[in-house]
């Protein structure tokens, strides 16, 4: 059955909290008066498209991290890597408020150090957020919809190609931009290009097999994970079992 996410409320806590933030902000910028609406709207604009950057670094510098002690693994599981595991997930799809609110306090104290002002800072803070509402839907829409645009038909596959062929490429989500300048960036199959090339029909069908194909692997990858969990829980159990009845015999 497929799960209606608009009843998972719990999911959007990070909206909600990032969501009254930028309210607030607005808010006091606009009866401050101390920023005229031009620079507002520029440096609005200046930090969604600062977004990019964040989402980029920390897709790859952090949750990509090839962590060497225990901890450090568990970290990177825990913030991102369990979504690799479980890509459908709610619960392991959108960004957890433990790694979000301290790199948007980061970032809204180095904006206010730059600016010298709270409510430029809080201008550029706000762009932020809407770039990071839009990396949201679209990655939701990459593992649970099926777009007809062709830009989100693109992106979708994109970041699924990141998942099931190379993790080690394809960071950008809401753009394959920064792949592309920092040498992350791999192209699609032509296969998926080819199939815009046909005739509506034959390309309506294609998509939709496409689709379908995706979400099969995805569920594939799923049920192989947890098999591959079960089978080590199982042998541990076993071992932990077999263990004392060895240690016993020996010691016979």
């Amino acid at each position: 059955m497929k799960k209606d996410i608009t009843r998972d409320w719990k999911q959007f806590i990070p909206v909600y909290f990032f969501g009254s933030i930028v309210v607030f902000i607005s808010w006091a910028a606009w009866f401050s008066q101390s920023i005229s609406l031009l620079d507002a709207v520029v440096l609005i604009i200046c930090g969604f498209l600062s977004w990019s950057f964040v989402e980029y670094c920390l897709h790859r510098f952090i949750f990509h991290y090839d962590a060497k002690s225990e901890l450090g693994k568990k970290f990177v599981y825990y913030q991102h890597l369990q979504h690799h595991e479980y890509p459908r997930q709610l619960d392991r799809l959108f960004a957890k408020l433990s790694t979000s609110t301290p790199v948007s306090a980061l970032y809204l104290l180095v904006a206010y150090s730059l600016l010298g002002s709270w409510a430029s800072a809080g201008c550029l803070y706000i762009g932020l957020v809407i770039g990071y509402f839009l990396y949201e839907f679209l990655h939701y829409q990459a593992h649970h919809m099926s777009p007809k645009l062709g830009i989100l038909r693109y992106l979708k596959k994109y970041h699924l190609l990141h998942h099931h062929s190379r993790s080690n490429l394809r960071y950008g989500v809401t753009s394959p931009l920064l792949d592309i300048l920092f040498g992350t960036y791999a192209p699609l199959p032509v296969k998926s290009v080819l199939t815009n090339k046909l005739n509506p029909v034959a390309s309506k069908v294609a998509r939709k097999v496409e689709n379908q194909v995706d979400r099969l692997v995805e569920q594939v990858s799923e049920s192989t994970t947890r098999v591959t969990k079960a089978t080590e829980a199982i042998a541990e159990k076993a071992s932990s079992t077999l263990l004392p009845k060895s240690a016993k015999t020996s010691s016979t």
